[in-house]
């Protein structure tokens, strides 16, 4: 509701293009799964798991989950002095361990990427809605992907081990068009670790799909 609400008032004639990095290239997938007539691009930079198949695969490699790692350390003993009763308690819980968690996406621990705040209770309710009671995953965003038949680029880093180059070789197939191109060098944040490769890359494509595909 959020983005269709952004689109009608920015762009409520013509269609969009959306650009979406890790779980924004899922939720741009949701998107043009519900409303392909209104997308006339995406570039999607290393999307998680589309449908609950891609992730049964990378499921038990999301996190690292070391009883003497330091992060998990550190979120344990936060349950004993702050009482997460209120969202801004919550959500600094929830960042806690939030690059040292994912070590084999190879994110940049000197310069890393910014983010400001993650909500906690969002993500909770984002992931439960994706799940059955028993919290197996059961979402699927690539139902009606069948019918989106321009070209979508997926952009993947040359480290990341867990949903890098390969896995994202197999989520172009839940498209009928989908071109993968690699960011070497970087891990999950190639994004901001190599922004002006990045960005030239989504400028070529937007290039090719403003030219019909020439």
């Amino acid at each position: 509701t959020d983005l269709e609400e952004l689109i009608a008032i920015y762009s409520p004639d013509d269609p969009v293009l959306l650009i979406g990095e890790s779980w924004g290239g899922m939720y741009a997938t949701a998107y043009i799964n519900r409303h392909p007539d209104k997308v006339r691009g995406a570039a999607l930079l290393e999307p998680g798991p589309l449908n609950h198949e891609f992730f049964s695969q990378i499921e038990d490699d999301l996190f690292s989950m070391d009883v003497s790692a330091e992060w998990l350390n550190d979120w344990v003993w936060s349950q004993t002095i702050l009482t997460p009763n209120d969202h801004a308690r919550m959500d600094y819980q929830r960042c806690l361990g939030l690059r040292d968690s994912q070590p084999r996406f190879h994110q940049r621990k000197t310069n890393p990427s910014p983010f400001w705040r993650l909500g906690a209770a969002a993500n909770r309710y984002i992931e439960e809605n994706g799940q059955n009671e028993a919290g197996e995953a059961i979402y699927d965003f690539t139902t009606n992907l069948a019918v989106y038949t321009t070209e979508v680029l997926f952009l993947a880093s040359g480290l990341n081990e867990v949903i890098g180059r390969d896995f994202q070789q197999s989520q172009t197939a839940a498209y009928p068009n989908a071109t993968l191109e690699v960011v070497g060098g970087a891990g999950h944040d190639f994004a901001w670790v190599k922004p002006a490769e990045t960005l030239a890359r989504i400028h070529q494509y937007i290039d090719r799909i403003s030219n019909g595909g020439n």
